[in-house]
Order: structure tokens, then sequence, then C-alpha cells
């Protein structure tokens, strides 16, 4: 099998084997995607996982959506040890 297409974080060449019918490996397949649309290390200088980056906002959302969630479980988890 071919080796991995897909560039590091630190721009180095990926060292993992292609996934069969990619040229890409498991953990670059969103660098496959970017480099089907143009875009990625080629096209602006700029890692597809820059391109794709996440807004501060949404993350706080996200984990405080996950906070509220754990929460919940726990206290459900507290009234049925007493039921």
């Amino acid at each position: 099998m071919e080796r991995c297409h897909g560039k590091t974080k630190a721009g180095a060449r990926c060292k993992r084997t292609a996934s069969a019918g990619s040229d890409f490996c498991a953990i670059h397949a969103d660098q496959a995607k970017a480099a089907a649309a143009g875009a990625g290390p080629k096209g602006n200088g700029k890692s597809a996982s820059a391109a794709q980056e996440r807004d501060p906002l949404d993350t706080i959302i996200a984990a405080t959506a996950l906070g509220v969630v754990v929460f919940a479980a726990l206290t459900l988890r507290r009234l049925f040890r007493f039921l």
C-alpha cells in the first residue's frame, strides 16, 4: 500500500499507510476532502484543520451543553439511588 499524502501539524508528510482507495490515511481524511475542493496546504497555505477551525463561542456552548448533560445524569443517578 501507498504512504499517506497528508501533512502533520508540523508540516511533515504523514508516515501512515493510506486507506484502501485513497491517497490519505483515516487521520488525514479531512485533508483529502480539502484537496478535492482545491483548498488546504496548496490552496491557501493553511492546513485543512485550520480552515475548519471552530468559533470560540461554539466551543463554550458545546462545553456548557455537555456540563448540563453530565449534571442531569448525576442528579438522576442520585435520585434513583434513594428510591
